[in-house]
Formats: C-alpha cells, structure tokens, sequence
C-alpha cells in the first residue's frame, strides 16, 4: 500500500491495478506534501498506517479506519515482537523524540497501566525529533534522528522496552531511507551505512563524493528499496515537492558493487533489473 498525491491510501493488486482503500474523507497527507507519507506495518492481519496529521489507521480487510483505543498520532509506525511501535508523536502534546507501543498482541490497547504492556517513553541521549524508524531483522525497533541512531528490542514489564544508543553521530535524516534486507538494516545519512546488529560501518567506498556531489546534496528526498530476488539495494533522489524520483544508485548487497543511472522508464523496470545490468551501470 501507499499514498497517492490526492491524500489517499491505495491497494496496489497488480502493476496496473489500483484500489481506493482510504477512509471515509481524505487525509491530510498528499498534495505537495511528500514528506507527509504514511508509514506502514503489518501485526497479524492488521495493518497500520500512522502519518501523524491524521488519526492513526488500520485495516484487516478493505477499506482503513481510524483505530480503536486511543492510540496518538504517528510519523513512524514499526510492528516487533508483537507490538505496534509509534515513534515522533502526537498524543496531545507533540512529542518528537518519542516512543510509544501497544499493548502485546493487539493494536487496540494503548493506554499504559499495571495491567498491560502498553507503554510510552522519550529518546534523549542525543536532541531532536526521531526522523526515519524501521524494524530490525534480528530483532528491536531502530529509531533514527538526523545524527544518532537508537535500537529498542522488548523487555516485558517494567520498562517493556529498552533503547540503547547505537551511535551518537550517525543517523538517518530521510523518513523513506531505512530498510531492512539481507539480515541488516541499511540507512542514508552523509553517507550510505549498513548495521548488523552489533555495528555501524559505510558501504560506500569508491563512490562516496560522487554520491554525496550528485545525489545527498542535490535531493531533499531520499528512499531506499530493496529487490531481495537480485539482492540489489535501490537508493532513489528526488525532490520533496515531486511525485516521482529522478536519478538512483544501486548497490549489489553480495558484491558490494554499486552502479547509478537516470530513471527515463518507469521505476517498476528499475526494480525489475537483474543483477547482471545492475554491475554493467555506471
């Protein structure tokens, strides 16, 4: 699922195929608004869907909802462990270094007390606001600011999560630029960085200052995309204000290659290039 520019969630079936499965009313995301995306996650069969303008949504089937239990508003929303975890938000007082899960096994219980695993807290080892979040493949939330990252892994009662700070000065400041693939967490911060779980390290010997001059410095829109059948990682520019994204680097996960190019088709044809092109761009 994703949003379109009109302000609406919609179910893509096929390549071609496109379903409404907004809720009665538009959202406030859309428009020019792209950084205003939701963020999805997927508990169970519910799926969840926070951009934190809007009430937080979800859906089993069909059409989306606001959801039940009185859950804030949400920039990020990352399901772990069997929690719904949002972070950056709105609960009645805008909390941008905040974090706040479900309770355990439910996306309706939010409200934390002694009898449930709901709970709420604040990431401040580092300031600013949590800027880009996904879950971690071996397990815990990662939660980005522009120059720190945090992973929170589930710790049952009392504190139900625990946050440690990973590093305090490499972060991700693009909401869409942080993914999990190949067992790693893959983020963009002045640099493309790869995290197993133990440390931080670069991936982007050879071509940083070309990355950096043509790409982190040129796009205020950066998302990552991930094709596991040809193990290539996609890291696409754009402009906030644009619907679709204009250059792209590619990064082959089992080589360490990378390869770059313009997007003159569709990006469905990028993402459906095989490895063997992928070493032959740039």
């Amino acid at each position: 699922s994703a949003t379109g520019p009109s302000g609406r969630i919609w179910e893509a079936s096929s390549a071609s195929t496109l379903t409404d499965r907004s809720r009665a009313g538009n959202y406030t995301a859309g428009g020019a608004n792209f950084s205003a995306f939701f963020s999805f996650c997927q508990l169970g069969d519910t799926t969840i869907a926070a951009n934190k303008s809007d009430a937080l949504q979800s859906a089993t089937s069909g059409a989306f909802a606001d959801t039940t239990g009185s859950p804030p508003k949400a920039k990020f929303a990352v399901a772990d462990q069997n929690q719904v975890v949002l972070l950056n938000y709105d609960g009645g007082t805008d909390t941008p270094d905040g974090w706040w899960c479900s309770d355990v096994g439910t996306t309706t219980t939010w409200t934390p007390s002694a009898s449930n695993e709901a709970k709420n807290g604040r990431l401040r080892d580092s300031g600013g606001a949590i800027t880009a979040a996904c879950a971690a493949p071996f397990g815990g939330v990662m939660a980005f600011k522009k120059n720190a990252c945090y992973i929170g892994t589930y710790e049952g009662q009392p504190r139900v999560r625990g946050w440690r700070l990973v590093s305090p000065k490499i972060g991700c400041q693009f909401p869409e630029a942080a993914i999990a693939a190949d067992d790693v967490v893959y983020f963009v911060g002045d640099d493309v960085y790869m995290f197993d779980g133990s440390r931080v390290v670069s991936i982007t010997d050879g071509i940083r200052a070309d990355l950096r001059n043509n790409v982190l410095t040129q796009y205020d829109r950066i998302a990552l995309q991930f094709d596991p059948y040809n193990a290539l990682l996609y890291l696409f520019g754009g402009a906030s204000t644009a619907a679709n994204f204009t250059a792209y680097y590619v990064y082959h996960t089992r080589t360490g290659e990378w390869g770059t190019g313009g997007l003159n088709t569709p990006i469905i044809g990028v993402l459906n290039a095989t490895a063997e092109e992928a070493s032959e761009w740039g």
